[in-house]
């Protein structure tokens, strides 16, 4: 008997958390009765994976869209434009959205956008995925919603490889964000709470990711011509295991996360995470003082960035982390609850 087949509209696999979920649920294909493809309608990548259909190239996206989704009895959207709305609606009934963290920006931009998804649900009838109640408390603060039926909340999870090793630890702070450099994702923040250090400490500041403000944190990062701050700039990293072992500390100073992928990563690597009370979803994860932090500000982070000072803190939280049970944030449990839609 055939396996059920789920298809995965993607905008790319080239960079963020919603490739990397949608390639680990494709990497999973040999387990269990359902198969998970992807297809990328914008931004054209060699794939490191197989069952990937690139429509990014074509002219006639709406044709190749509409008769390759035929071939797929789930559909699952995470970037919805408006050339796929027609074929999808002929097949609502097996069409979820994914709220990976709509944001709706500002004045006419907002409106357009929260129209657009009062219509997409409420008139087409697709239903919605929330990776979590306080994503879909984001999306309902947003968009009215007649049905709450048609939201679902799934958490996401990742490739839970753990990591027995702990990192080394010297006597320079490594700190580090990895994420799309938007307003969103805030690390003007810890840029910030370096500018206030109270105390004389080394620190190395890895940023791993790309985006519109990345020219205006390199000029930010210029500002640092002493020898006890570093700024590198990874860019895009294919491969995070090699940034994850420079660092003792992945901080995650956005607002709103309506999950922060990134957090798990860190944490099944034995990398302890600082995120704000404002962070959204990602404070969840958070066991303060035990596997990380959530400050209040600016002021407490650089303040704690002293603290880590201590060799022996961050040891004692590497250690606990390593102790930890994460089983049930591995993405074969997400694919275990989809495949049951």
């Amino acid at each position: 008997m055939d396996k059920v087949k789920s298809l995965h509209i993607c905008h790319s696999l080239s960079y963020g958390g919603i490739s990397t979920f949608a390639k680990s649920l494709v990497k999973l294909n040999t387990q269990g009765e359902a198969q998970h493809h992807i297809l990328v309608w914008q931004k054209s990548k060699q794939a490191d994976i197989e069952n990937v259909i690139d429509i990014s190239g074509l002219n006639k996206k709406n044709n190749a869209f509409k008769n390759h989704i035929k071939n797929y009895s789930s559909i699952f959207v995470h970037s919805l434009k408006p050339f796929m709305i027609s074929s999808l609606y002929r097949r609502r009934k097996d069409v979820y959205i994914f709220q990976h963290g709509i944001t709706f920006g500002e004045g006419i931009k907002s409106y357009i956008k929260r129209l657009y998804y009062f219509f997409v649900i409420n008139g087409f009838g697709f239903k919605v995925i929330c990776s979590s109640s306080f994503a879909e408390k984001k999306l309902l603060n947003k968009v009215m919603v007649f049905n709450k039926k048609q939201i679902q909340i799934i958490p996401f999870g990742i490739e839970m490889i753990r990591s027995e090793a702990l990192t080394e630890t010297s006597d320079c702070l490594c700190i580090g964000f990895s994420g799309r450099l938007v307003e969103q994702k805030q690390v003007i923040r810890i840029f910030d709470a370096l500018d206030l250090l109270p105390c004389d400490i080394k620190v190395k500041f890895y940023i791993a990711g790309s985006g519109p403000l990345l020219n205006e944190l390199k000029i930010r990062s210029s500002n640092y011509d002493n020898n006890n701050i570093e700024i590198i700039f990874e860019g895009f990293i294919e491969s995070m295991q090699n940034f994850y072992n420079k660092l003792d500390v992945l901080i995650l100073p956005s607002i709103g996360e309506s999950y922060g992928l990134v957090v798990l990563e860190a944490l099944s690597k034995n990398i302890s995470v600082i995120v704000f009370y404002d962070s959204g979803a990602c404070t969840d994860f958070i066991i303060h003082k035990k596997n990380g932090f959530i400050v209040k500000g600016v002021v407490e982070l650089s303040n704690l960035l002293c603290e880590l000072k201590s060799v022996e803190k961050r040891i004692k939280l590497k250690t606990y982390i390593r102790g930890m049970n994460l089983n049930k944030f591995d993405i074969v449990n997400t694919k275990y609850y989809l495949d049951k839609l």
